[in-house]
């Protein structure tokens, strides 16, 4: 059964789907250990009020490790309350963001 590909106005990819341009230019680093890619951000959405944006990283929902795409789906899926995502923001440090159900 697969995931839904959208989730609080977000999706998602390998992290080495992004462009290596976008590496050099905002200098992000990818996590050695995994994470995924954000590749789209509605606007107005629950994740854009949280301050998501498309080309960062998630390293972490909750407190696990999200190595691909699939797993991040499957991790958030039927989640309602307040989610905890770890975010490698261009400053290459990580931050915790809180995306809201609504």
């Amino acid at each position: 059964d697969e995931p839904d590909r959208s989730w609080r106005g977000i999706q998602v990819d390998y992290s080495t789907a992004m462009p290596p341009r976008l590496f050099r230019q905002s200098g992000h680093l990818l996590d050695p250990l995994g994470c995924v890619a954000i590749t789209h951000v509605q606007l107005d959405s629950p994740s854009w009020k949280a301050g998501l944006r498309a080309g960062s990283f998630i390293s972490h929902v909750g407190r696990t490790r999200v190595e691909n795409p699939l797993q991040f789906y499957r991790l958030v899926e039927g989640l309602d309350a307040q989610v905890r995502l770890v975010r490698r923001g261009e400053d290459r440090q990580d931050d915790l963001v809180l995306v809201p159900s609504q």
